[in-house]
Formats: C-alpha cells, structure tokens, sequence
C-alpha cells in the first residue's frame, strides 16, 4: 500500500487520475478525518467481549428491531437483506457494511469537513477492485464494470435514499467474523482481490 502525501485539489486529481489502469474494474474512495482509522465497518466498532452474544445474534437483533421500529419512518419496504442493510446505514445503525463512493471528490469531502480537529492527517482511502475478465486494453469501463457486479465485490446498492444518489454510493459489506472474535480491518486481510492506496491530507491545508 502507498500513502500519498497531497497538498492541493489539483494534485489530489491529478494523482487519482493517474490510478487508472486496464486491470482494474473499479476504483471507490472513503474519506476518514483521521488517517490512522482503520476500515472497520460499524457494527464491529462495538465491545462484545464482556457479553454472551455473538456478532450473528447481535446483528440480527439490531435488524429485527430496526425492521419492526422504522417502518413508520420509511418510504418503502426493503425487498431484501441487502437493501435492509442499507437502509440501516443511512440511519445510523451499527452495520457490516463499509461505505464507499465512486466520486473521489465526495470522499475528498468527508476527510477534510472536520478541519478544526487536533488530528495532523485525514484520509482519502482508495481501493481498487482487479478486473478478472477484462484487463486486456481495448477493455471499457463498461467491460469492466460488468465484471464487477458479477463478482459481487463491491456492492451498488438500490438508491434507497438520496444520500446514495448525491453521494455516488456503494458499500463493501463484510463477513461476521465467527463467534465473538475481533474483525480483521478490511486494509489487513488476506486477499488477492484489490489493492489499496491511501491519499493523506495535512491538518493545516
């Protein structure tokens, strides 16, 4: 993994611009206000150590509940896990899913918005999904996206509030690690899937 020290928006493009390549289906982005936050979905932010459950009951208890106690606030029935999932990220419930977006400049956004703070560096997270099919280079973005969605890698989600829409989301969702063991941060797991890149931003720029 490289971290990549930029000072302005131009040299911030300039350097995801030049992340294009033809064996990759997919760059995504997630910006964190402190670069040494690791990509731990929520809901394995939580200390279960010291209780009886386990990360499969306490999911699906916190969904249960959500499911039975939001639906005066909702527009519409999830039709599955998946958008369920969703759904309970966009208000705030803990989840295993990561949010991402395909817009550099949004995940520029939240690194940089809580420019007050005593951290010297935020963070623009970069992952990029390999392209196991079409990496040749008359492969298009299209080919190459194609490819992603049969992979299921990175999930894009039903637009099922306008946050998704404004903010060019999609997610990575997690597998619960077995019993109560700790999550492996999803930058420190084995796999030949993708590859990461981590732009940093002084505090003071």
């Amino acid at each position: 993994m490289d971290r990549i020290e930029i000072k302005s928006v131009s040299e911030f493009l300039s350097v995801v611009q030049g992340f294009e390549q033809q064996h990759i289906a997919q760059w995504i982005f997630r910006g964190q206000g402190n670069e040494k936050y690791e990509l731990v979905p929520s809901l394995f932010r939580i200390d279960i150590k010291n209780t009886f459950t386990d990360w499969n009951d306490l999911e699906e208890y916190m969904l249960k509940v959500f499911k039975r106690e939001a639906r005066p606030f909702n527009e519409f029935e999830p039709e599955d896990e998946l958008e369920l999932l969703a759904l309970a990220q966009h208000h705030g419930l803990p989840t295993r899913l990561l949010d991402w977006s395909t817009n550099p400049l949004v995940s520029l956004f939240f690194a940089v918005e809580n420019y007050t703070s005593n951290v010297e560096f935020s963070a623009v997270w970069c992952y990029g999904y390999h392209s196991t099919n079409n990496c040749l280079p008359v492969s298009t973005r299209i080919d190459r996206r194609l490819t992603l969605e049969k992979e299921n890698e990175i999930i894009f989600p039903n637009h099922v509030s306008p946050r998704i829409t404004n903010q060019s989301g999609c997610f990575t969702i997690h597998e619960l690690p077995k019993g109560r063991e700790d999550f492996v941060p999803f930058n420190q797991q084995d796999s030949d899937c993708g590859l990461f890149d981590l732009i940093v931003i002084n505090k003071k720029l």
